[in-house]
């Protein structure tokens, strides 16, 4: 979509990408008696961790919005299903805030698209 330049800026944003999705996933499959406790909505920090997840993204791939939010979408999905295997509660909630975070990313970064060219 918003493919970057420079190989180094590529690098560094599949990076962030991989980092962020492997902290998602330790954040939401640990059992909730490992973590600490979060004060604050729980949909609003599922929502700011898959809009961060996504946003780099879309500016590393070439390929089509709808494909590379799916994929992120799907990841929000297993991380619920998986979830009550590790102790969990699966919640719907989690997983609309999850899509709704990525569907923040894409409108950023289709914002920030049309604003360079």
């Amino acid at each position: 979509m918003i493919g970057l330049k420079h190989k180094k800026a590529q690098i560094i944003a599949f990076s962030t990408l991989l980092f962020l999705a492997v902290a998602i996933a330790f954040a939401t499959l640990l059992p909730t008696s490992q973590l600490r406790s979060m004060h604050g909505n729980d949909k609003f920090f599922h929502f700011f961790a898959f809009a961060l997840m996504a946003l780099p993204l879309l500016f590393i791939t070439r390929t089509k919005v709808l494909k590379v939010s799916v994929v992120a979408i799907l990841y929000g999905g297993a991380i619920e299903l998986i979830q009550p295997i590790v102790g969990r509660n699966a919640e719907v909630m989690d997983f609309a805030a999850d899509i709704c975070g990525v569907i923040f990313a894409v409108v950023v970064a289709l914002f920030l698209r049309r604003v360079a060219s």
